[in-house]
């Protein structure tokens, strides 16, 4: 082995160790959000109970039937227990093996685009703290990282074989994960026919259905393994070991229709462009990159063609959201109300379909360009990302987690620019040559690598602080849009306190009203000998010292304030901000309205500036974001 390998295994190495470090450290220290409370509870359920009816609300049931079988393990084993710690371990497992797919893409991404990619997922604020979440999101794009690959090196390998069986088993788990799987198998299957059509144009390159056609007869054994092992991987998680009638399809369709109706609901709302802040926020560098080389191959001079066609896009798109209803009522003879098409797109604004429009023809001509050239895997990563975003976007529930499957494909388009630009600089002659004109090429490629490197590796520590802040100085502050509505440390002490009173030997019976307080006290309160009740149920008081309800019980019975002292706790806080007016003009009275809510001017741009440095809320926060509380009673003492 050259010493250049052992170099990149120990480099490879130690960054795992760290980010083990990272993504374990204090796991067990921050409160457990309520979706996280929802799949720990119903994996503790199926590990004690061996039963398990999945809820299409939990998504698919791989991260669950992982989980039970992590608590069998260390249940077993007596090392940890079944523990908050356990329980987002293998979130935290992925997050730290994602690396090592990525780093099997070297040889697409190059020297350089690789050590940025590693670098950029070790310290990403998104990553690092969903990496410490128990959610699908980590072991998602695990799953995604090992399904490029497999696909990548299935392409380029003398050997497929093993690569295809991969890829199959990678795309059958994100079937079992989760219901966006439907997206990248949609930009999958549209990818593939732009290869066609593209092989089609261009015959003198080898198309794509030649090179399918030859690989699906020559590894036909390697295509029927790797289909029935990925559809026995589903029906094993979906239906729990064959304990259900129903084939994997049904509930499937079932999940799907559940979050086609969330979707439609547009229940947890958010704004069209509402990932567009958070990526500037917590991924300037490759946005930056991307915007970068986005700009050099849309350069006006060179291409000004496809830089009039952009604009047009844009303008188009502001069109159609401006007037778009006018041919809607022509076809269908009826009154359609302005603005129909853009709320049916979960848009306000019609500039954010004329950013639409030019995202898609931005993806879709660079997607093409990158094909004709022969760089299939610039390609993807361009359709990839640029059609993660426009659905993302459009998808009707808004949470900061979903910003992870943006990420990932930006990070990797951003890495292989950087690889392709660092090589391209490196091939003017690196070497001193005795013609001056050489040496002074030369010396000015390593200058602007030198300040490339300086300005890479500012970016990733600006990264690191902000991932550090976010996960352990104030992992619960609602004026960090990274966090969304979370659980605040009152309730993680609680829970455990109430937890230990409850195991403890001739303690008093426990009763839990259901409302907020059942989540995340359901999972603290596991196997405890509690009782639960529903709000409209009057409680039975016998025997019981300690309540937890939400404040409304209390009016509706009074036997509650009679018999116990009660104290708040605050359960969750989210911050709902005032729209900022950033440039605005004097509204005339006749359009007094238009900016009735929300800062204008200087006090706009001032709150932007404190949140983004110091993560406060603005506005009204003192209303905006007040906490859900729960009410704790304690049984009074006689005298």
């Amino acid at each position: 082995m050259s010493k250049f390998k052992q170099g990149c295994i120990i480099a490879l190495t130690l960054l795992f160790i760290c980010m083990l470090f990272s993504r374990f450290y204090h796991l067990g220290a921050r409160p457990f959000h309520h979706d996280e409370s929802l799949f720990t509870y119903y994996a503790w359920t199926q590990f004690e109970k061996g039963t398990y009816t999945h809820d299409p609300l939990l998504h698919g049931p791989f991260q669950i039937q992982t989980i039970a079988g992590l608590f069998r393990i260390t249940s077993k084993l007596g090392i940890i227990g079944n523990g908050d710690v356990v329980a987002r371990s293998f979130a935290g497992l992925c997050a730290c093996l994602l690396i090592f797919p990525l780093w099997g893409l070297r040889r697409w991404l190059g020297s350089a685009g690789i050590t940025l990619l590693l670098g950029c997922v070790a310290v990403s604020p998104g990553l690092w703290f969903y990496g410490r979440f128990c959610r699908n999101e980590s072991p998602f794009l695990l799953a995604t990282a090992l399904l490029i690959l497999g696909v990548a090196r299935a392409w380029r390998s003398k050997k497929p074989a093993p690569w295809i069986v991969l890829a199959f088993l990678s795309g059958a788990t994100l079937v079992a994960m989760k219901e966006n799987s439907l997206f990248l198998l949609f930009n999958g299957f549209w990818f593939a026919v732009l290869l066609l059509a593209a092989g089609w144009k261009k015959r003198a390159a080898q198309p794509f259905a030649t090179q399918l056609r030859r690989s699906l007869w020559q590894h036909k054994y390697a295509w029927i393994t790797g289909v029935a092992s990925g559809w026995l991987l589903l029906e094993v998680v979906y239906t729990n070991f064959f304990q259900w009638d129903k084939s994997f399809l049904s509930f499937y369709m079932d999940i799907m229709r559940y979050w086609a109706g969330q979707h439609k609901e547009h229940r947890l709302y958010g704004e069209y462009h509402y990932y567009l802040p958070l990526l500037a926020l917590y991924e300037p560098l490759s946005m930056l990159i991307v915007l970068g080389a986005a700009v050099r191959f849309l350069n006006p001079v060179k291409r000004f063609g496809t830089f009039i066609l952009l604009l047009v896009s844009y303008v188009l798109g502001v069109a159609v959201g401006e007037w778009g209803d006018f041919p809607l009522r022509w076809l269908l003879h009826t009154d359609v109300a302005w603005g129909t098409l853009l709320k049916t797109l979960h848009m306000t604004q019609s500039w954010q379909l004329g950013m639409a429009f030019a995202v898609g023809w931005a993806s879709l001509s660079g997607t093409w360009v990158a094909i004709l050239r022969g760089k299939w895997f610039r390609a993807w990563l361009i359709w990839w990302c640029g059609m993660s975003l426009l659905q993302y976007s459009y998808a009707g529930e808004k949470v900061p987690w979903l910003a992870l499957h943006i990420m990932l494909p930006l990070l990797l388009l951003a890495a292989e620019f950087t690889g392709a630009w660092w090589c391209r600089l490196g091939s003017r002659n690196l070497v001193a040559d005795k013609q001056m004109y050489r040496m002074s090429r030369s010396y000015r490629a390593l200058w602007m690598r030198s300040v490339a490197s300086g300005i890479l590796g500012l970016f990733l520590f600006v990264n690191l602080l902000q991932g550090a802040r976010v996960c352990f100085e104030n992992p619960t502050n609602p004026g960090d849009i990274l966090i969304y509505n979370h659980t605040q440390m009152p309730v993680h002490k609680l829970g455990h306190d109430l937890r230990t009173e409850a195991l403890a030997p001739q303690t008093p019976q426990m009763l839990l009203m259901q409302g907020n307080a059942m989540w995340p006290l359901l999972w603290y309160l596991h196997g405890a000998p509690c009782r639960w009740v529903n709000e409209s149920e009057k409680p039975e008081l016998e025997g019981v010292d300690k309540i937890v309800c939400d404040p409304e019980y209390l009016t509706a019975w009074s036997e509650l304030t009679e018999q116990f002292e009660w104290e708040n706790v605050p359960l969750r806080r989210a911050w709902v901000p005032e729209t900022l007016h950033l440039f605005t003009f004097k509204a005339s009275p006749e359009n007094g309205e238009a900016f009735e809510t929300g800062l204008m001017g200087w006090d706009a741009w001032r709150s932007l500036y404190e949140n983004v440095v110091y993560r406060k809320m603005w506005g009204n926060a003192t209303t905006t974001a007040l906490p859900v509380e729960v009410k704790l009673g304690s049984k009074k003492q006689k005298h």
